[in-house]
């Protein structure tokens, strides 16, 4: 889709009221970020609903197609930003398989409403969402913008997101874990101290050169498993190193950035890249030094990293990835979030809802058994619908699909819930 950028009237320009919002579709330009970073402070949007890490997160996996802005402005002040493109799977937020969020930031609910109705009245056949929070602020004015626009939707829950509340004490806490989850915990660590000396540590501040040698170190143990065998961790993938040490960029100029480890004798056995703001630690990638998966160093991490943020009184730990048996263990609740197809009442919408129906049928239906059969055949393999067993859990991906999976299957299965799978 070609979207025709318009220019906003200033207010001095505009012979409506001056309390009159004005919409459009500008390009994005350093001028815009500042002006969307500004409003993002204002409300306290996530990390993840910045220009800076759309930006950082477009450029690494988009290799620099642009991407543009659904604007309101009131008085020429911006109220409401949403970032849109081009993709795959049809016109919205840009995302990925690493995009923990999507959503639209705004200091007011007309301005909310006004972004979304202007996305929905745009001439894409296709508009389409892969993460937006379930029950929060995007999805309700999302849901009737589509409406109003008389497009044909579909909404999946694509994944669920494991957290845990940290608001309390952190004794009561893990005295409300599972008996044998604590008994497994305290029986690694006293092993690991066997072994060796055993530390657990948060950097959270980085000197000139301090950065780029942790990120090394990390990236190395994560590695160092399956995900390095099989080609899905962080080293393995140009664009996903790129993407990550951008992202330690960004976020540790911030004061955001988290990186941990779990050391043995000083050399780290388990890590993981999170991101902490608002209250609220998302722990983006982890991994463990498989030469020392005896020792469950990705239990011992997580156990250091929950107890952490009930003692720094952060409100919530969040695992941003998929659901899974052992993260169970840990968590208190569920986080879902959903993605949203909708068609245009247009020829064009029409044709393309005609083919997502062809292409659901053909998924779904009784050919589905042979196609699958083929296709594994044409990859060399059965089809992975789990990560691999692994003796320590925790090292398991956080959120990640493969692209296709997380920009147009997520959302196209019957099933109520569909499952993200993880790829690294």
């Amino acid at each position: 889709m070609t979207v025709t950028v318009h220019t906003p009237r200033r207010a001095a320009d505009d012979p409506v009221p001056s309390s009159r919002l004005v919409t459009a579709v500008e390009p994005f330009t350093a001028a815009l970020e500042a002006e969307w970073d500004a409003l993002a402070h204002r409300v306290d949007a996530p990390p993840f609903l910045r220009p800076a890490y759309v930006r950082v997160r477009h450029a690494a996996f988009e290799e620099g197609a642009g991407f543009a802005v659904v604007t309101v402005r009131r008085d020429g002040i911006l109220h409401g930003a949403l970032p849109v493109a081009d993709g795959t799977a049809g016109f919205g937020p840009p995302s990925n398989y690493e995009t923990p969020l999507e959503g639209i930031v705004a200091d007011d609910p007309a301005a909310m409403r006004e972004v979304a109705a202007t996305l929905m009245t745009l001439p894409a056949p296709r508009v389409v969402f892969t993460y937006l929070r379930a029950g929060g602020p995007s999805r309700a004015v999302i849901d009737a913008a589509v409406s109003a626009a008389g497009r044909r939707a579909y909404s999946r829950t694509t994944i669920r997101v494991p957290v845990v509340d940290t608001a309390g004490a952190w004794d009561d806490y893990w005295a409300s874990r599972s008996r044998n989850l604590r008994h497994n915990v305290e029986r690694c660590a006293r092993r690991a101290r066997e072994a060796g000396e055993l530390v657990f540590e948060v950097h959270d501040a980085f000197e000139d050169g301090r950065l780029d040698a942790l990120l090394q170190d990390g990236f190395a143990v994560e590695a160092s498993g399956w995900k390095g065998a099989e080609g899905t961790a962080i080293l393995a993938d140009p664009r996903t190193r790129t993407y990550y040490t951008e992202l330690a960029a960004w976020a540790a100029g911030e004061g955001w950035l988290r990186l941990a480890f779990v050391r043995l004798d000083g050399v780290a056995i388990a890590f993981c890249f999170g991101i902490e703001a608002h209250g609220v630690h998302y722990a983006l990638k982890v991994g463990y030094e498989d030469r020392m998966k005896k020792l469950s160093p990705g239990m011992l991490l997580m156990r250091g990293l929950i107890q952490r943020s009930f003692e720094t009184g952060l409100r919530s730990f969040d695992f941003a990835g998929h659901d899974a048996a052992w993260k169970s263990a840990w968590a208190t609740g569920i986080d879902e979030y959903e993605g949203t197809l909708a068609f245009a009442p247009s020829v064009a919408g029409r044709a393309s809802h005609a083919r997502y129906r062809c292409r659901r049928w053909v998924a779904d239906g009784p050919l589905r058994p042979a196609l699958e059969r083929a296709a594994a055949r044409v990859r060399g393999g059965r089809r992975r619908t789990e990560e691999p067993p692994v003796k320590d859990p925790s090292a398991s991906s956080p959120k990640a699909a493969g692209a296709a999976l997380a920009t147009a299957t997520s959302i196209d299965a019957d099933a109520s819930v569909t499952r993200v799978e993880s790829a690294g």
